[in-house]
């Protein structure tokens, strides 16, 4: 190289040495803080003492869970063969007509294993509850059931 390339080289490379620490660092504090979404019903690990209500299938077990004082507080889901969806919510219905639009997302289920979450049915709605898993990628029902 010749001497006036070699000093802009050596320019050049002391810059960047210079500028590319100081932009990663001015990156990483500009970068938003992006909030975790929070399940809509937190799961819980321990199951309630008391079974109120349950339905059972081959492929599934749904119970309906309580304390002493009879109320139902979890719904608890146990699914025995694996699911076929990779993406299934499960949906509770108080009025008899399935409408993901107006019923209350309990919340996500695997593909296999037990789920519990809680549940808060409305005031005097403990009976005639409408439980159904919803597929989200096919849009449709593939299991529903009564409690």
């Amino acid at each position: 190289m010749i001497r006036s390339l070699q000093s802009t080289h050596r320019v050049i490379w002391l810059i960047l040495a210079i500028a590319l620490p100081v932009g990663f660092v001015l990156a990483l504090m500009s970068k938003p803080v992006i909030p975790l979404d929070e399940p809509v019903l937190r799961s819980s690990n321990d199951a309630f003492s008391q079974v109120l209500k349950n339905a059972s299938t081959n492929e599934f077990d749904v119970n309906l869970r309580g304390g002493d004082d009879g109320v139902p507080k979890q719904l608890e889901v146990i699914i025995k063969k694996p699911l076929t969806s990779p993406s299934v919510v499960v949906y509770a219905n108080f009025d008899g007509n399935p409408d993901i639009e107006k019923d209350v997302l309990i919340g996500n289920l695997g593909p296999q294993g037990t789920y519990r979450f809680l549940f808060e049915a409305p005031e005097g709605k403990t009976d005639g509850i409408g439980i159904y898993f919803y597929d989200l990628i096919k849009k449709s029902n593939f299991y529903q059931t009564s409690l």
